[in-house]
């Protein structure tokens, strides 16, 4: 799924940036010492992805399947090469030491044949010693889902509704955003759900 232009204008916003920057500590270990290439699937508005950058020996690609978000993106870092693409039709462009996709992203692809073919457009994309990093939910951590919340940041408050709770294996969140009482825009979205076995055997095929 794409997210919309106001989505992406008030992710930074609305603190959704937060994980990339604390996600950057924990990464670096991974880096090669050398100089290295990276590839960020999913980059959304591209804050991880430029603070990588920002390391000498890091040569950093990115993409995102949202105009909007590659957009906003763009405005982070000229040293990054943020381009749109899907993660489940890519073509391999080089090799990459490493690949990461982060936001529980691929949670966004309906159906397991195409998490595979997600995993085999990474595989192709690595390097003989390349690493890919990932997160995702598992159809046992569906339950956190099923919880409405509220939360403010600074003036804003954002409303998070599952409005799918019938479903099993999916999730459909409704996401409505107020600033000072007034609502600024309202987004959609669907997560789907596998067992971690499953995902697992779609990893190492």
């Amino acid at each position: 799924m794409a997210y919309t232009s106001k989505f992406a204008k008030y992710y930074d916003k609305l603190g959704w940036n937060d994980f990339s920057r604390d996600l950057y500590g924990v990464l670096k270990k991974y880096f090669p010492r050398r100089k290295f290439k990276y590839l960020d699937i999913a980059c959304g508005t591209g804050v991880l992805a430029a603070k990588i950058s920002q390391l000498k020996r890091a040569s950093v690609d990115a993409f995102d399947i949202s105009p909007a978000m590659i957009k906003t993106a763009k405005t982070k870092s000229e040293k990054v090469n943020f381009f749109i693409d899907d993660m489940v039709k890519f073509k391999k462009r080089q090799e990459y030491d490493v690949i990461s996709c982060f936001y529980d992203a691929i949670n966004h692809i309906k159906g397991l044949d195409h998490w595979q073919k997600v995993f085999e457009n990474i595989h192709f994309s690595l390097k003989p010693k390349g690493i890919f990093i990932f997160d995702f939910n598992t159809l046992k951590a569906k339950n956190k889902w099923e919880k409405d919340w509220e939360n403010k940041h600074n003036d804003y408050l954002v409303i998070w509704k599952n409005i799918g709770r019938k479903y099993e294996d999916k999730a459909i969140i409704k996401i409505s955003v107020f600033l000072n009482g007034r609502k600024l825009f309202e987004e959609k979205f669907v997560n789907y759900f596998y067992p971690s076995n499953e995902i697992m055997f779609r990893l190492k095929s």
